[in-house]
């Protein structure tokens, strides 16, 4: 008898690339997944979703403000509170002043279409806000989903999401948890924007039941800049989630990208596609 197919999909985080330059984004954890069970067939799936709010991304930049993007005071909040960690890590004064001057100045055209850290940083913003602002939501939700259909079969297929992949995977299982059968077999964050963005987020009460059928692990690591309002387990998600420290890596700026080259992620991966129940 042969082995049945396990499943991993991935779905990433903030990007500052369109998705021609991000395949194979995963492709260093799941040649770790492979090599922790070496003799399972698995079948790989990456979610790429920059495309869908690249463009609009350039064009609010090109002749906006951020505050003009960030609609409403919720997303400006988020957007100053991410902007003042990455500006503490880097050891530039923040205070009342720089805020106005972010939210109501344009934004400079050496941040908004260079390579710069600070472009960086100002493009992952954008992806959080016109996810959140709900503007592109059903139709990021929608690649994952394809992701799934396109994976379905038994035994049911892992999720694994980064950074604000971990929000948008949340929300997909939860649009497709129809009746007792959750989409998915085990759940997989890294990295989660979860803490900050949806902090009352078991609702309704039908989706926490499903929810607890779901294995799921959260890895953190508590010196990642943009990931500290981890652990999950102090923002309502207790009773849902084991949360796990690592340190990807010895570089504050490095370790949000290097959980996917992460031995013990790859292994909890693996451990969770092999033992799903047919």
């Amino acid at each position: 008898m042969i082995d049945a197919v396990r499943t991993v999909v991935f779905v990433h985080g903030v990007q500052w690339e369109r998705n021609i330059m991000l395949q194979g984004y995963s492709d260093p954890l799941c040649r770790r997944i492979q090599a922790q069970a070496s003799s399972t067939r698995f079948r790989f799936k990456e979610v790429l979703w920059s495309d869908v709010v690249e463009p609009r991304e350039q064009a609010l930049i090109a002749g906006g403000t951020l505050g003009e993007i960030a609609m409403g005071i919720p997303l400006q909040e988020i957007a100053w509170l991410i902007l003042k960690q990455i500006f503490g890590r880097m050891n530039l004064p923040v205070n009342e002043a720089l805020r106005s001057t972010v939210f109501t100045k344009k934004i400079p055209d050496q941040i908004s279409s260079g390579g710069s850290l600070m472009g960086k940083a100002m493009s992952a913003i954008l992806d959080i806000l016109l996810y959140e602002s709900g503007m592109f939501k059903e139709a990021i939700q929608n690649k994952v989903l394809e992701a799934l259909d396109f994976c379905a079969g038994e035994p049911p297929p892992v999720l694994f999401g980064h950074s604000l992949g971990s929000v948008i995977s949340l929300d997909a299982i939860k649009s497709r948890c129809v009746g007792a059968q959750p989409p998915v077999y085990g759940f997989v964050t890294a990295g989660p924007a979860l803490g900050i963005l949806k902090r009352t987020p078991i609702r309704p009460k039908t989706f926490a039941t499903l929810l607890k059928r779901i294995e799921w692990v959260n890895f953190y690591d508590a010196d990642d800049f943009l990931a500290f309002w981890n652990p999950l387990r102090k923002f309502g998600y207790d009773g849902y989630v084991q949360d796990r420290n690592i340190n990807p890596s010895e570089i504050v700026f490095y370790s949000h990208i290097k959980y996917w080259d992460n031995s013990a992620i790859a292994r909890e991966l693996a451990d969770m596609a092999t033992t799903a129940e047919d």
